[in-house]
């Protein structure tokens, strides 16, 4: 299932970097990956180092760029359980 599986943030920098490119403010990305602005700045700014697939996923969608730009597959499980291969 998406949500069971948590990705690691490639670096904080890569999501600094992805919404400042797009001009998206914490508040903006937290209100389309159903998180609050405390989770994303606690991503953005090297507090939590990961966060569940279905958040992961989201940011990257709301940010128009790759999952994998931005997060961390553990391994191909995880690619599994999110059908991204089979």
């Amino acid at each position: 299932m998406l949500s069971t599986t948590t990705l690691a943030l490639r670096t904080p920098d890569v999501l600094r970097i992805a919404m400042e490119s797009k001009g998206r403010s914490t508040r903006w990305l937290a209100a389309r990956s159903g998180c609050s602005p405390a989770r994303v700045a606690q991503l953005a700014n090297g507090q939590s180092p990961a966060t569940s697939a279905s958040t992961a996923v989201a940011m990257a969608v709301a940010l128009e760029v790759d999952v994998a730009t931005l997060f961390v597959f553990p391994d191909g499980a995880a690619l599994r359980r999110l059908g991204l291969i089979s």
